[in-house]
């Protein structure tokens, strides 16, 4: 009985997709390889070639932090 009612929750959970795309403020060429992590839901990823980025987080208000070598971290709220 237990079981199936911490199954129900956990299919009932929402979850959101937060997406992006990272640009270089200098050229406004894409930035491959930089770091982009929510850390209430411990989730990280990294860019891809066009610069973009997606993860599946549990919160829909939050902050993602921007990181990459030789760059300024950046941190920015999301809704």
């Amino acid at each position: 009985m237990t079981f199936g009612s911490v199954s129900t929750q956990f299919l009932r959970k929402q979850n959101y997709v937060l997406q992006g795309k990272v640009i270089s403020a200098v050229d406004k060429k894409p930035l491959l390889g930089l770091c982009g992590r929510v850390e209430s839901d411990n989730m990280k990823t990294s860019t891809n070639k066009d610069g973009t980025f997606s993860m599946t987080i549990s919160q829909r208000n939050g902050k993602v932090k921007l990181t990459s070598v030789g760059y300024k971290t950046q941190e920015l709220n999301y809704n």
